[in-house]
C-alpha cells in the first residue's frame, strides 16, 4: 500500500514539473522567423490595420511586481519591454504591391541618462 501512495506521488510531482515546464518554455524567447512568420500569417488574413498594445509600466501597482509582457502582444512580437505597441497592417490586395512597411514596433523613449 505505501509503494502504491509513493507511485501516486511520484507521478503527481511529475505532472506538476512538466506543467511548470511547459508554462515556462511559453515564456522562453523563440527565433526571430518564428515570430516573423505568425505576423505574416495574421496579416494575409486582415482586412484592415491591428494594433496590439503590450502593458504598460502603470499596470502593477506593486512596489516589488516582476513585469510579464501581455500574452498576445509577447506572442507575435516576442517583445518583453513595458509600454510597447504593435501596428500590423494588412497585405495589398491582389494585383497590386505595397511599397510600405507590414508591421511596425513602436517602443518607449530611452533616457540613457536615467538607465546607468
Amino acid at each position: 500500500m505505501k509503494i502504491h501512495a509513493a507511485v501516486k506521488r511520484a507521478a503527481l510531482v511529475a505532472c506538476a514539473v512538466i506543467f511548470v515546464a511547459v508554462l515556462a518554455e511559453a515564456r522562453f524567447p523563440q527565433p526571430a522567423a518564428e515570430y516573423q512568420a505568425r505576423r505574416a500569417a495574421l496579416r494575409s488574413k486582415l482586412d484592415g490595420p491591428l494594433v496590439l498594445f503590450g502593458y504598460t509600466s502603470k499596470q502593477d501597482p506593486s512596489e516589488v511586481g516582476i513585469f510579464f509582457q501581455e500574452p498576445n502582444f509577447y506572442y507575435l512580437s516576442g517583445h518583453d519591454e513595458a509600454d510597447a505597441a504593435l501596428m500590423i497592417l494588412p497585405d495589398a490586395p491582389a494585383g497590386q504591391t505595397g511599397n510600405g512597411p507590414h508591421e511596425i514596433l513602436y517602443l518607449p523613449a530611452r533616457y540613457l541618462q536615467l538607465e546607468k
